[in-house]
């Protein structure tokens, strides 16, 4: 099934719109593009709030809270995509349990080999005073003045989910 992306705000630069716009996992893109050397790098995995726009696409409260997974997927030494991904807790009741335990395992071969729905999908530049970004470059030398993201909301097993990807 293709993926309709809306875009908000300017269009993506070129040189990102294959990656922006690809269907598949990007982790298997990533992968593919780094073979010898891509590892998944666990930032934190924690219980928290989501932010308030986050809550808004899983129509969730915004006091509520979520497993929060950050990671970076990485060729070598260098981080390429910071992955925020935030999964509601009444998404983990049941048969998303194992979702706890994924260690460095890639989130993307999960929701793809299970064939995970991507239901909405918006692409977006994320400006630096956007939390997201903040997270995504506290461990960057040098700061871009902006950032494109990819945020979906996956339906797997009935339950959604929400995987932001943010191009470093």
């Amino acid at each position: 099934m293709d993926v309709f992306w809306q875009v908000r705000g300017r269009q993506p630069p070129n040189s990102l719109r294959s990656w922006l716009f690809a269907q598949g996992s990007l982790t298997q893109r990533v992968r593919e593009t780094c073979p010898q050397y891509f590892h998944v790098k666990v930032l934190r995995q924690y219980w928290a709030s989501p932010f308030a726009d986050e809550a808004r696409l899983l129509n969730l409260s915004p006091f509520g809270y979520s497993r929060i997974r950050e990671v970076e997927l990485c060729c070598g030494d260098r981080s390429v995509v910071f992955a925020r991904t935030v999964i509601p807790v009444s998404s983990l009741q049941g048969g998303l349990r194992h979702l706890l335990k994924l260690g460095s395992q890639p989130l993307g071969e999960i929701l793809f080999a299970q064939h995970a729905q991507r239901k909405v999908a918006h692409i977006d530049c994320l400006k630096r005073n956007h939390p997201l970004f903040q997270l995504a470059t506290r461990h960057l030398e040098q700061i871009p003045p902006s950032l494109w993201t990819r945020r979906s909301i996956f339906i797997l097993k009935n339950k959604p989910l929400l995987v932001q990807e943010i191009f470093l």
